[in-house]
């Protein structure tokens, strides 16, 4: 996991959004496949006009909890620091969803101090940042989703509220599910319009081409290479794509070493 080189991206960036961020988590009782594009989008709060755009993984990884995150206002640079932090220190996903929901007040400051007040204003009462711990314990997927909705519509009163999704807990009893963080209107129309889309594709498939239909659509908010992940109770494995921001492995397909010839003995 290439975390040192997302920190220095983020450092780079400033206040960093992912506003456009497009993930989409398939979830049955053997494994997860987690989805997500690569484009980080930054902005000088100083001149928010002036954007840099940069690839880097979105999805961290501390032992065997992981983290994928968007954001509309929250800076994304410092909700990834304090969710890595808050893996660092936890011993499952739910006590690492807890102590990121404790940092809520402290966004909301940093939100106060350099979001301009029209964006403020565009999130009032609405979620402003989502993250989802994800990891296998005791052999069952397991994840949080938080949720931070905004409380207050000024810089004296702004907060942010966590409001938590847990599963096993609050998710339905059922083998197969979705869920989907950031930017997700192409993916609802088509769910609406064609509910059997995914019959036929692999779990892998359907997360790959849901975060490519939302790239098509606005490749300005959504892009840079697909990362995508298969996680269960034998390890991560990442598929190969070229240009892959999270693990070598996305890049050079594995290749299985031919087998040593065996000695043999020679026939008298």
């Amino acid at each position: 996991m290439k975390t040192l080189t997302l920190i220095s991206v983020l450092m780079c960036l400033g206040c960093a959004q992912l506003e456009g961020t497009t993930v989409v988590v398939v979830r049955t009782p053997k494994h997860f496949v987690v989805a997500a594009d690569s484009l980080w989008i930054g902005v000088d709060p100083a001149s928010p006009s002036q954007e840099e755009h940069k690839f880097s993984c979105k999805i961290q990884r501390f032992g065997h909890i992981y983290f994928v995150a968007t954001t509309s206002e929250v800076d994304a640079r410092q909700l990834m620091i304090f969710a890595l932090q808050a893996m660092e220190t936890s011993a499952t996903v739910a006590e690492a969803a807890h102590r990121l929901a404790l940092k809520s007040d402290e966004m909301a400051k940093r939100t106060a101090k350099m979001a301009p007040q029209p964006v403020i204003d565009g999130c009032s009462k609405l979620s402003c940042a989502e993250g989802l711990f994800f990891g296998i314990e005791n052999g069952v997927p397991t994840m949080v989703h938080l949720d931070f909705v905004q409380s207050g519509d000024s810089r004296k009163n702004l907060k942010f509220i966590p409001h938590t999704y847990t599963c096993p807990g609050k998710c339905p009893d059922i083998t197969w599910n979705m869920f989907f963080l950031g930017q997700t209107r192409e993916i609802a129309r088509i769910r609406q319009t064609n509910p059997s889309f995914v019959k036929g594709y692999s779990d892998q498939e359907i997360a790959r081409k849901l975060v490519e239909l939302e790239e098509k659509t606005d490749p300005e908010e959504v892009g840079g290479p697909i990362d995508l992940l298969t996680l269960d109770a034998q390890g991560a494995y990442w598929e190969p794509v070229q240009g892959g921001t999270c693990s070598a492995e996305e890049t050079q397909p594995k290749v299985r070493k031919p087998e040593k010839p065996k000695a043999q003995r020679a026939k008298p």
